[in-house]
């Protein structure tokens, strides 16, 4: 590609104007808002492109990224851009694979009503993050409003046998909960 061929001083590219745009906003935040924050020279804040980029061109959480794909194709596109997003990025700074992203999608489609989504999206959760309780007990909230008792008891107690010391008194007590509901 021959650079000579690129009018660099021509503003004809909306591009630039967006890009303007996002540096000043960078500038307003770094100059106005973090300046007035009372913090040593040492721990001076600082935003870059970066910060909320992290590589990519627009800006998204990893959450809304597959909410977008859920809404507009469905669950299964939506699992396997997942998968396509975290065989190209893990390890990266662009998208947060940690334990609790996918479960928080999965709260957000259950309190819309949407609880096969919720499901399939609370699956991958615990096959991505097999050891956090957390997920599983989304699980068992999932089948439990599903009607599925028996699918909601084996992820309440998954979540209580995979939960750390302070977090099993918790598990537990939602378990027997679970049990002594399924039991009317």
């Amino acid at each position: 590609m021959d650079l000579m061929t690129f009018d660099f001083p021509s503003d004809a590219n909306p591009m630039k104007d967006k890009a303007r745009t996002m540096i000043q906003m960078v500038r307003a935040i770094n100059e106005t808002h973090l300046s007035e924050l009372d913090v040593p020279d040492s721990e001076r804040l600082e935003v870059s492109c970066i910060t909320c980029h992290h590589g990519l061109e627009k800006p998204r959480q990893l959450g809304d990224v597959l909410a977008s794909v859920l809404d507009a194709d469905g669950v299964e596109v939506a699992v396997q851009t997942y998968h396509e997003l975290r065989e190209r990025h893990y390890g990266s700074s662009a998208y947060n694979f940690r334990a609790g992203v996918l479960g928080g999608l999965g709260e957000r489609l259950m309190e819309e009503g949407k609880l096969e989504a919720a499901i399939e999206i609370l699956t991958l959760e615990n096959e991505q993050n097999p050891n956090f309780a957390y997920g599983h007990s989304l699980s068992a909230t999932a089948y439990e409003k599903a009607g599925d008792s028996v699918a909601a008891l084996e992820h309440m107690q998954k979540a209580v046998d995979v939960a750390g010391p302070d977090q099993k008194p918790f598990f537990s007590r939602a378990l027997e909960e679970l049990k002594q509901k399924s039991q009317r």
